[in-house]
């Protein structure tokens, strides 16, 4: 890593340098809050509680399970499966289920969500058309949404009506 004048540091530099950073700001006056930080945190230590156990934080906890998207857009929980825009084909996402409902999380942002079903195949239909859009370049958007249409309803009737 190089400083300001171009050379060259260390990372034990570097850190040597954040930590004199960082002492000078808490040990100065802050503008926002009228108080010099360290003293603030020694009076605001006594008023902290401890956290709770380990046991009552896992109770609130939101579990979460990392799975694979197959070739055709879709994850797969508790034997159904569920769509996510194709652009994720190959790669892991993370489920969460909360109030019934399935979210799927590529690095923290919310990609797809699902209301769990009986269903072996749940499709957004916009998911199916991005799909098909990039099997088909060469048709046109009305064509691929129409196309879209018409297979999902195929896919409802030999997968789903079935259960």
């Amino acid at each position: 890593m190089k400083d300001n004048h171009g050379l060259n540091c260390s990372d034990e530099e570097l850190h040597h340098f954040v930590q004199k950073l960082c002492n000078r700001i808490n040990h100065s006056y802050h503008q926002g809050t009228g108080v010099i930080p360290i003293l603030g945190l020694e009076k605001e230590r006594n008023l902290l509680s401890a956290l709770p156990s380990n046991r009552i934080r896992d109770f609130y906890r939101i579990k979460h399970t990392l799975v694979k998207v197959t070739p055709s857009n879709m994850v797969n929980y508790q034997s159904n499966q569920y769509s996510v825009p194709p652009g994720y084909i190959g790669k892991a996402v993370g489920l969460q289920v909360y109030d019934k409902t399935l979210y799927i999380y590529s690095n923290m942002n919310l990609i797809a969500q699902h209301h769990l079903s009986e269903k072996k195949l749940n499709y957004h239909p916009d998911h199916y058309a991005d799909l098909l859009s990039r099997q088909l370049p060469y048709k046109e958007k009305d064509e691929i949404e129409d196309l879209a249409l018409k297979n999902l309803e195929a896919i409802n009737e030999v997968y789903n009506d079935e259960y």
